[in-house]
């Protein structure tokens, strides 16, 4: 299940925030943690807003199902996530 929110592991760095939700993203020591998706597609947008639609219905962020699935997926994305793999993985070496 989809959810907006979590608690942030104890010692671990804050890595992203909104308004509405302190803890969108962590890391601690070579893990990452986020609560949202660089990897999806327009395709996996859709499949995932089908899959759990329910959701939509009492998110804090307002938002539609049509609106989400016609919401550009940033090109940025793909770059971010693999910046961050890379980083980790030459920290692991």
């Amino acid at each position: 299940m989809i959810s907006e929110g979590f608690t942030k592991p104890c010692h671990a760095t804050s890595l992203y925030s909104t308004e509405k939700w302190e803890n969108q993203g962590f890391r601690l020591f070579n893990a990452i943690g986020l609560q949202f998706h660089f990897e999806v597609t327009k395709e996996t947008v859709k499949e995932i807003v089908e899959a759990d639609s329910q959701f939509l219905l009492q998110s804090v962020f307002s938002v539609t199902r049509e609106g989400t699935i016609d919401f550009p997926v940033p090109d940025e994305n793909k770059d971010s996530i693999f910046s961050i793999l890379n980083t980790l993985e030459r920290e692991v070496k």
